[in-house]
């Protein structure tokens, strides 16, 4: 479902957007918990030692964590071993140069 604006937060320099206040809240209290894995990237392609966009239509959540794919094929793929591609993507993202958001 689409979040509305009215019901948007910030987190780490990116805007998530709910279908309800009481979403909206359960983000704020523990923001952690929610966000993708991986800075919102394919988890397939950090798998991979790359970086890709993603598509918001093809995820999973895996231990209570949510990953991200960049399409049919790539979340197929990435499915075959999802543990094994974890542990793949976790050992590769330290090494993922991350954006710096600076503030107004």
């Amino acid at each position: 479902m689409r979040g509305k604006a009215e019901f948007s937060a910030t987190y780490e320099g990116a805007t998530y957007r709910f279908a309800s206040a009481q979403d909206r809240a359960l983000f704020v209290a523990s923001p952690g918990r929610y966000v993708p894995q991986y800075g919102g990237y394919c988890a397939l392609a950090m798998a991979l030692d790359s970086i890709a966009d993603i598509d918001p239509e093809e995820w999973a959540i895996v231990g209570g964590k949510l990953y991200l794919n960049n399409g049919f094929f790539a979340q197929r793929l990435w499915s075959i071993d999802k543990s094994g591609n974890i542990e793949r993507a976790d050992r590769n993202w330290p090494g993922v140069p991350k954006l710096v958001v600076r503030g107004s």
